[in-house]
């Protein structure tokens, strides 16, 4: 599973697009501690002034973001530049491990909770294919493997939902899923 885990990395980065490496660059900075997404629900809950999906995503930003820390530390995974010496990477190489991807982690675990806040298919959709450039941006940047990504995306899919749970409780369902829906609804339109 590792070889062919490198051989897709090899791929990614050997097919690299010149005109698109400044635009995976870009997401992959957005995507940084899930900067991108707390973005969009602040203004999500700014547009109309109503309840705040913010502290919510960005609760779940730093579960995800501590839980992959933490992982990354317990498994020492190695970047890919530094197993694979003919591949170059696009940014600076992180010093933490490679597995899981911290920017997938923290993408899909804010994805995850404005998708349950929203309930709308094509919102939905729209948040978790941002989430998914994050993840690969990683990849064509240089500095995860796929495997990596992955782990961090079911990762983030994880803490997203025991977050809005958790959300849902403090709030008090269902008042906390109709506020949050009812402003994300109406913010999204």
């Amino acid at each position: 599973m590792t070889d062919l885990d490198h051989r897709a990395e090899s791929w990614i980065v050997q097919h690299r697009v010149g005109w698109l490496n400044p635009v995976f660059e870009v997401v992959t900075w957005a995507g940084t501690f899930g900067a991108l997404f707390l973005v969009i629900a602040l203004l999500l809950s700014l547009r109309r002034g109503r309840h705040s999906l913010a502290p919510f995503v960005l609760a779940a930003i730093c579960a995800a973001d501590g839980s992959a820390w933490l992982l990354k530390r317990l498994i020492g995974r190695v970047r890919p530049p530094l197993q694979l010496p003919d591949l170059h990477s696009l940014v600076p190489l992180p010093t933490s491990g490679s597995l899981p991807s911290g920017h997938a982690a923290t993408a899909f675990a804010a994805a995850t909770v404005l998708a349950f806040a929203l309930r709308r298919g094509r919102a939905t959709a729209a948040l978790f294919a941002l989430a998914g450039a994050v993840a690969y941006s990683r990849l064509y940047v240089g500095v995860h493997f796929p495997l990596d990504a992955l782990a961090g995306a079911a990762l983030g899919v994880v803490v997203g939902a025991a977050t809005w749970a958790v959300a849902r409780r403090v709030l008090g369902e269902p008042a906390a899923a109709a506020r949050c829906r009812t402003a994300a609804a109406a913010d999204a339109r």
